[in-house]
């Protein structure tokens, strides 16, 4: 039979000792436990069964077309990636994604959060990590969803193309100095734990520890304790923008469900969709809790755990934002020569006919000198010249 956690003492002294011992350093208790090594993490985690309830994809079950990769987070824990095979064909509110999630909170130990939620990511269908451990997930970008809620998310996908230097700061990522990188988040985690493994001889990302062949930061060394923190106040890193992006906009709204009056309906889908004890043993906890207390407390239990989502685009467009140059060197030039033909009346004309004067005027000197030459004095006007260069080259 399943226990609750927390009602194992032994357990909950334990976790008060470690908490009590990380509060020291002042610093939030998510930063130190997110050391835990992947394979703690994914033990942890929520598992894709027990959290998504049901499914579907434009009508049909969800894992019909389409691909659904687990990625591990230190951050967030376990992170399960759904890739629609192919091009989708269809927006508005028919379309997209439907889940029945059940956040497992009879599972929480409170001593560790004091909240309950869903963080989403949306990121660019066919993008992978640069060290090859799964599907992209662009942790830069989040929604948070709430229990007890019917949520309606409506995203835009839009694509912004920025101009490289000299013009704008931006480069460009997947290449040169940050080929490594896919975004700007991944590289101010490298950067973070490059700098704690510099300074501290450890890192607070087990992730990175196992890729960098460090210990991980202890919450029991005060020194490390203090670097961390150091590190983390006078952290500067060079991620810059990248000149070209593909991001989504959220449209999010939420609606209260279930309502009252709809608690027994509600239940009965959702235990024949429940698959492991502890649900069930949750959801019949929520009708014993309606037949002994009533349906305003068994409504609160029930939607303390479970929600609903659904995620469709809003149409089919995509918006292109494209920064462009407003002068280039070749604009320059053109502007620059319009304003000399307007005020000094200098054209592509005139200049051939300063050129041709120049030529004229060397001849013409080079004709005297060779005049001086022959008679010993100079011509007394242009005339003589002519007639003299004649006479000199016939």
């Amino acid at each position: 039979d399943w226990v609750n956690p927390m009602q194992n003492a032994e357990m909950t002294a334990d976790l008060e000792s470690y908490l009590a011992t990380v509060s020291q350093s002042g610093s939030s208790q998510s930063s130190w436990l997110a050391m835990a090594s992947r394979d703690q993490v994914t033990a942890l985690g929520h598992k894709l069964d027990n959290l998504i309830v049901s499914c579907s994809f434009d009508g049909r079950a969800c894992f019909d077309g389409t691909t659904v990769v687990d990625t591990v987070s230190q951050s967030y824990g376990n992170c399960f990636s759904f890739t629609v095979d192919g091009q989708v064909t269809k927006a508005g509110e028919e379309s997209g994604f439907s889940f029945l999630m059940n956040l497992e909170v009879y599972e929480y130990i409170n001593l560790l959060t004091s909240d309950s939620a869903v963080k989403l990511f949306v990121t660019p269908a066919g993008k992978r990590r640069a060290d090859g451990r799964g599907v992209f997930v662009d942790y830069g970008r989040q929604l948070t969803l709430a229990p007890g809620l019917y949520h309606t998310i409506r995203l835009h996908p839009s694509e912004t193309s920025r101009v490289p230097a000299p013009y704008s700061a931006c480069e460009h990522y997947e290449r040169d100095r940050l080929a490594q990188f896919i975004t700007p988040t991944e590289c101010e985690r490298d950067c973070l734990a490059g700098t704690q493994a510099t300074d501290c001889g450890c890192v607070t990302d087990a992730e990175q520890a196992e890729d960098r062949r460090v210990a991980l930061c202890s919450s029991d060394s005060p020194p490390e304790r203090a670097c961390v923190e150091r590190v983390r106040s006078e952290l500067t890193c060079s991620c810059p923008t990248p000149c070209h992006e593909t991001s989504f906009s959220f449209d999010h709204t939420s609606a209260d469900w279930p309502i009252r009056g709809s608690l027994l309906t509600t239940l009965e889908d959702v235990r024949h969709l429940a698959n492991n004890s502890r649900a069930r043993w949750f959801l019949n906890r929520v009708l014993d809790e309606y037949r002994e207390v009533g349906e305003a407390a068994a409504l609160d239990l029930f939607k303390s755990s479970f929600m609903r989502v659904k995620i469709n685009l809003k149409d089919l467009s995509r918006t292109i934002i494209e920064e462009r140059p407003v002068y280039d060197a070749v604009n320059i030039l053109s502007s620059l020569g319009g304003l000399l033909g307007l005020y000094l009346g200098i054209s592509v004309m005139t200049l051939f006919e300063f050129i041709d004067l120049l030529f004229n005027l060397r001849h013409f000197l080079y004709l005297r000198r060779r005049y001086k030459q022959v008679t010993g004095a100079f011509p007394a006007n242009d005339e003589e010249v002519e007639e003299t260069s004649f006479n000199i080259v016939g």
